[in-house]
């Protein structure tokens, strides 16, 4: 009982402190939005991202790059994923045509290039690739070989949007005649008299 009348004592005391509530999350969220949008709260930030180590750790180590790409490019299922993308026509067509100008630039330098064009004559003007040359054209062969050719222009993902537009356009009633003709011409086949 000696106990009980300062245990209730103290129970009585620590009940009149004052309660200290903590921020809920959306009160702290709050805060911090309202802080960095103040132009102290931006320059902050710009210090920090700035600050070379703070560079450094954002920039990815060369072997979790390695792994990665090695991990989600080169597996099975990449490589499945890949080849039915590529098996799209559109967009092989998309790829190349974002690739183009880039082939084009490269091609243009490389012919500009002396070294390149040195190498290339040297190439053409060898006794050998002439008699290459002119043993293939002289062939049968040569018809096989135009035939690849045309099967690789075929091929081309620049050209298999084009032949899919032409087999949609080709397969569509020609709306170019008039509609009286396409009448006359529709009245003239069901209407031929018969002979008996």
């Amino acid at each position: 009982m000696k106990w009980f009348i300062p245990l209730v004592f103290l129970l009585f005391l620590s009940g009149c402190q004052q309660a200290e509530s903590k921020p809920s999350y959306e009160e702290t969220k709050k805060m911090v939005l309202d802080t960095l949008q103040t132009e102290d709260g931006k320059e902050t930030m710009r210090k920090i991202l700035s600050d070379p180590a703070f560079k450094e750790m954002l920039v990815l180590e060369d072997s979790v790059v390695k792994e990665s790409i090695e991990k989600n490019i080169w597996s099975e299922d990449a490589k499945k994923f890949w080849k039915t993308t590529f098996e799209d026509p559109l967009f092989t067509e998309t790829f190349a045509k974002s690739l183009e100008s880039q082939q084009k630039d490269v091609l243009k330098q490389l012919m500009k290039d002396p070294s390149y064009q040195e190498e290339w004559q040297t190439f053409l003007s060898d006794p050998a690739m002439k008699e290459e040359l002119a043993s293939v054209f002289k062939q049968g062969d040569m018809r096989k070989e135009l035939q690849k050719i045309v099967e690789d222009v075929i091929q081309n993902p620049l050209m298999q949007s084009k032949w899919q537009e032409l087999i949609l356009q080709s397969s569509q009633p020609t709306e170019s005649a008039p509609p009286s003709k396409q009448a006359n011409q529709n009245n003239s086949t069901t209407s031929k008299p018969s002979a008996q």
